[in-house]
């Protein structure tokens, strides 16, 4: 006898629910200093569509030229950088659903207004402590 049975059809909709998130973690790892961004769309899945983004966060330093080296010195380091490209340190690699990268675009804008405003406000207070208007 013969035990393979068809999948059981489901006509109930996908029902959601909510759940809380406890981002305490977030406070335990060092904060990375990122510079560098790179973002791919996915290879197509079987339908053609592309398999979500993917997102590559990384960082270059500074080149380091000091101001006590002479001038044929600086001009010498300047060609060398300009010769190479410059090697990205990379510090995350992340895959997301488009869904996900309309999220993080939201976020990042919410998080950039709060930031253009406490800076134009401690411009505001500065400006007005000193005197100036």
């Amino acid at each position: 006898m013969d035990d393979e049975r068809e999948p059981e059809e489901v006509d109930e909709p996908l029902r959601r629910v909510p759940i809380s998130l406890d981002w305490a973690e977030a406070s335990i790892g060092v904060a990375q200093h990122v510079n560098q961004i790179l973002g791919q769309v996915g290879p197509p899945s079987s339908s053609g569509t592309p398999d979500g983004i993917y997102l590559v966060l990384g960082s270059i330093p500074p080149p380091i030229i000091l101001s006590t080296e002479d001038e044929q010195t600086r001009e010498q380091l300047i060609r060398e950088l300009v010769s190479r490209p410059a090697k990205v340190s990379v510090l995350g690699r992340f895959h997301m659903s488009r869904e996900l990268v309309d999220d993080m675009i939201h976020v990042l804008q919410v998080t950039a207004r709060q930031y253009d405003a406490a800076r134009e406000s401690l411009s505001v207070a500065t400006d007005t402590g000193s005197g100036q208007q």
